[in-house]
């Protein structure tokens, strides 16, 4: 699909939620429901899809590690920053999950392919399959898990993963790795997948309240969530890239841009699953999707120039 066309269905869907909340016709239950659906049918199909078709090779240990020690620092820094900004637990699990994780397929294919070119994909692939998509049923839900109550229980946290399909999936997936799909099957996760982001962002849209109350109440969180996951992450790894190896090569490139993309989707459906605060979560994933389509190239044009 073209990256004008990515970017079209990405406002459309935004817009449509928005409209929809107007609508008698569409109950407050209808993100709800959309993300159960998300959750249960097209985030499995996506995650079987997906790592069924990953290759693996040794120049890909820097775009898969990054989106995991991603996720370290985003908990290192909200934990650090939580009694600062007065956070509270809902609020800090949010910022953590949306922090911690970059949409580095649909927003991020699409920018790597304008920025960069086509061929750039073949390493944004690994930050987004063995990466982002990973982390979300494991280290996602653990920190969901921690951050729902008052005190972290492993029982709980056993109890969420037992009623996570994601995480079935993803063991699904490993196990299927050596088998060939008839293309049918193929065509079917496929389909199953795509419609993650047009139902998620529609979800996203209708939750989502930009009004002047509404960003004055969140506007400290925001600023330090969006600061964090679109300038301050991508700048930390840019300068540890230029430390660790003297110079940034064109595959550094790809994966330092790939943690500067906006907060991934199914990770504000994570936090609101968990029953986080939804205005902070659809604020941070449709504040951040729009502001990332000006922040990613600049980011690019200042720090690769």
């Amino acid at each position: 699909m073209p990256p004008m066309a990515n970017f079209g269905i990405l406002f459309l869907c935004l817009i449509a939620g928005v409209l929809l909340r107007r609508s008698p016709k569409f109950p407050k239950e209808t993100p709800g429901v959309l993300n159960q659906f998300i959750l249960h049918i097209s985030l499995p199909a996506m995650m079987i899809y997906q790592f069924h078709r990953v290759s693996f090779s040794s120049s890909a240990i820097f775009p898969i590690l990054m989106p995991w020690l991603l996720f370290l620092l985003s908990y290192c820094f909200f934990r650090v920053m939580g009694q600062a900004f007065h956070l509270t637990r809902k609020q800090l699990g949010v910022l953590i999950l949306t922090g911690g994780l970059s949409n580095t397929s649909f927003v991020g294919f699409p920018l790597l392919e304008a920025l960069l070119g086509p061929d750039s994909i073949s390493v944004g692939v690994l930050s987004d399959q063995l990466g982002s998509v990973l982390i979300l049923p494991t280290l996602g839900l653990l920190v969901g898990s921690q951050f729902a109550g008052r005190s972290f229980s492993w029982s709980h946290f056993f109890k969420k993963i037992s009623g996570f399909p994601p995480f079935y999936a993803l063991i699904a997936s490993l196990l299927l790795r050596g088998l060939s799909f008839h293309p049918a099957v193929d065509e079917m996760l496929s389909r199953l997948a795509g419609t993650i982001t047009p139902l998620a962002l529609v979800a996203v849209g209708y939750q989502l309240n930009f009004s002047p109350s509404v960003i004055q109440r969140y506007r400290s969180k925001l600023i330090l969530g969006l600061g964090f996951k679109l300038l301050l992450a991508p700048v930390l790894f840019w300068g540890g890239a230029l430390i660790w190896y003297g110079s940034v090569a064109r595959e550094t490139q790809i994966t330092l841009l790939q943690s500067s993309m906006a907060p991934m989707i199914s990770a504000g459906i994570l936090a609101v699953e968990f029953g986080f605060d939804e205005e902070l979560a659809g604020l941070m994933v449709g504040g951040g999707i729009t502001l990332s389509l000006l922040t990613v190239p600049a980011l690019n044009w200042f720090l690769f120039s």
